[in-house]
């Protein structure tokens, strides 16, 4: 349950192209894998962002399909049974979206719902991308203002597709404080409870960021009333959402996957712009943009210095960004999110998004 990757297990796993950085987690290992191109598809789990937060940190290709679309049996956590917030096995791969489709795939033609009866018995269908679409940009959550490096991704991004005749809008985000408020009351219905005990049991420290983790638990667990409440706010607000976008004509919203390029050691504090795709219960995919950051075109202006933190959080996370230098050579992901269950739908987006935004695999300075 933390965006790094260290354990008392086996150490500390680097990001392959800055090694003051984390790979990201909780699938760390297998995003600098596919980062290294050691490995040209991988698995990962994510329940708020585990998949596409390691491979947006390393420089390749993650998808977070809707839950209950791919198999879980086997899977090995420290919450079975969890229904608040359902976790998802999903591909990560180094070289394309094509990699991700191929792993959809192979994996829903073995009709996997005949074993797994809580899956839904929906088969992977081949959609054709098309230039017919709207893509809306969010720029920011509301809450945490992404580091330069992401703002200057997102202009090429909008520039390239609207050059190739895709409808781009800006997306006002809905009400994300309120969608985390309730994602991090889901995730520890019992207060962490099973989690401290499984630490205690085994004798092993909770790490750092884990023991932050569970700052943001209820030192109780939740009532069965009170967790009935929040599980009625959740599927209300998915419901809000799915509205908004069909109300507004979008089909698709490509945005941040994280604040920042790749978090430095240890400062993987925030990750609402993955957690809220697990909050709606949306199809989402990462891929890298092409540029990576650059001490010269990522530089602080005097704008940026000038800029007003809006709570608390968003002034930890800006402060962050000391300077571009930190994040040198770190890659610069984009994440496209689609409609409830529209999975194949998203991934035809995403391949169609990347070839021109980087069709060629060749960075630009814009």
């Amino acid at each position: 349950m933390h965006l790094c990757c260290s354990n008392n297990i086996t150490g500390t796993t680097l990001n392959p192209h800055n090694r003051t950085l984390t790979p990201g987690g909780s699938s760390g290992g297998e995003g600098a894998s596919v980062g290294f191109k050691c490995a040209p598809l991988g698995i990962g789990t994510d329940i708020g962002g585990s998949i596409r937060c390691p491979a947006a940190f390393c420089g390749g290709y993650g998808f977070r399909p809707t839950a209950m679309r791919n198999p879980m049996a086997g899977i090995q956590v420290a919450c079975i049974g969890q229904e608040t917030i359902h976790g998802v096995v999903g591909p990560m791969g180094s070289s394309s979206i094509e990699d991700l489709e191929l792993f959809q795939k192979a994996v829903l033609d073995q009709e996997p719902w005949d074993d797994e009866t809580s899956l839904m018995p929906v088969p992977w269908r081949t959609v054709t991308p098309t230039r017919d679409m709207t893509v809306a940009i969010m720029w920011d959550d509301g809450c945490v203002r992404p580091h330069p490096p992401i703002t200057r991704a997102l202009r090429m991004a909008k520039e390239k597709l609207q050059a190739a005749g895709i409808k781009v809008v800006d997306w006002e985000p809905y009400k994300h404080q309120r969608g985390w408020e309730i994602i991090s009351a889901l995730y520890y219905p019992d207060g962490a409870a099973l989690q401290h005990q499984m630490l205690r049991e085994s004798g092993e420290p909770a790490r750092p960021l884990t023991e932050w983790a569970f700052s943001y638990s209820r030192p109780t667990p939740l009532t069965h009333s009170e967790a009935w409440v929040l599980q009625h706010s959740r599927d209300e607000y998915r419901d809000e959402y799915q509205a908004l976008l069909k109300r507004r004509g979008v089909d698709f919203i490509l945005s941040p996957a994280n604040p920042a390029t790749a978090a430095v050691m240890g400062e993987s504090h925030y990750w609402n712009y993955t957690a809220i795709w697990n909050m709606t219960d949306m199809p989402a995919a990462v891929f890298p943009s092409g540029l990576t950051v650059d001490p010269e075109l990522d530089a602080l202006t005097a704008q940026d210095k000038k800029y007003v933190p809006r709570n608390a959080v968003d002034e930890r996370e800006w402060n962050k960004y000391q300077s571009p230098e930190r994040y040198e050579s770190a890659p610069i992901a984009l994440q496209i999110a689609g409609r409830h269950f529209k999975d194949e739908e998203t991934l035809a987006a995403a391949k169609l998004v990347e070839e021109i935004i980087n069709g060629n695999g060749m960075s630009s300075k814009l």
